[in-house]
């Protein structure tokens, strides 16, 4: 719903599936930053998003992803995929 052919969704460890906005836009995220839920069937296939802090203050820098479905199981933890590396 508003969002452009190239966004990129992916899943959190807890199976919600989440949307990346640096920037906030209206017709995608409905205006929010951060990792925005997004409703998905756990069947749907999206990325799945691991990044460190870095990426986050130079938006240039390209976030690799792989096509991976939600994990088979609930997470034992409340840390998402959405880990932080070293």
């Amino acid at each position: 719903p508003g969002c452009s052919k190239r966004t990129i969704f992916g899943w959190l460890a807890e199976q919600i599936a989440v949307i990346p906005r640096v920037k906030p836009e209206k017709n995608c995220g409905s205006g929010k930053t951060g990792a925005v839920t997004w409703s998905a069937s756990p069947e749907k296939q999206f990325g799945v998003f691991c990044f460190n802090d870095s990426a986050l203050s130079d938006q240039d820098e390209t976030v690799k992803t792989s096509a991976a479905g939600p994990p088979s199981s609930p997470a034992t933890s409340s840390q998402a995929a959405l880990t932080r590396s070293s």
